[in-house]
């Protein structure tokens, strides 16, 4: 192993002969040896998000035909990069957010992101709902709206890269973090129809 990483450990100035410091590892400020199943779990989850995102991205460029401007659209589909406009680092402190959020209205609201980054593939023919403008969605519409958008991702996933696209999940417990959980920016407003949401990213302007 030393042999093999030899450049890497050049160029990081390391000398793989000394012992002096410590060879534990750990993850999230624990060490490897004290993980237990929900660790684990975790690690899988941020394994799984992250080649989400990078399978939308590269599945994004084929059907949109390799706009070079389209980067923080993807990244809007996303609470945690989003915020950060890079797809390179994942937090799990956004495991129970976005599109793998048990909320309905927490994942509706990046499924309307989704949805508008779908609607510029012009390398396929959208179904009616994902192309469907209005402000209000009944819960129902929107239960048909993530049937429609999961049936085209998957399909043309599989179409263009052969095999099964990763898809979001949640975790099944509280991730316990280092860093304080995000709260997600929402409207503050009273509610006239709680079984409705509304796509707000309508009146967003593009970067």
């Amino acid at each position: 192993m030393v042999k093999f990483l030899a450049g890497c450990l050049d160029a990081a100035d390391t000398d793989p002969g000394d012992e002096s410091e410590s060879n534990s590892v750990s993850w999230n400020g624990i060490d490897f040896d004290a993980l237990g199943d929900r660790h684990f779990e975790e690690v899988l989850w941020e394994l799984a998000e992250l080649n989400f995102w990078f399978e939308l991205a590269a599945l994004d460029g084929r059907m949109s035909g390799l706009v070079s401007d389209r980067y923080h659209c993807v990244t809007a589909c996303f609470p945690d990069a989003a915020e950060t406009e890079s797809l390179l680092v994942v937090k799990l402190e956004c495991a129970d957010q976005g599109l793998g959020s048990s909320n309905w209205e927490q994942r509706a609201r990046y499924l309307h992101v989704l949805k508008r980054l779908m609607m510029g593939w012009t390398a396929c023919t959208l179904p009616e709902i994902i192309k469907k403008e209005q402000i209000i969605w009944k819960a129902s519409e929107l239960d048909l709206l993530e049937e429609a958008v999961t049936k085209i991702y998957t399909q043309e996933f599989y179409d263009h890269f052969r095999r099964a696209p990763i898809v979001p999940r949640c975790l099944s417990h509280a991730a316990q973090t280092i860093a304080p959980m995000p709260q997600p920016n929402e409207p503050i407003f009273i509610d006239p129809r709680p079984l409705a949401y509304y796509d707000l990213s309508m009146f967003t302007k593009s970067k």
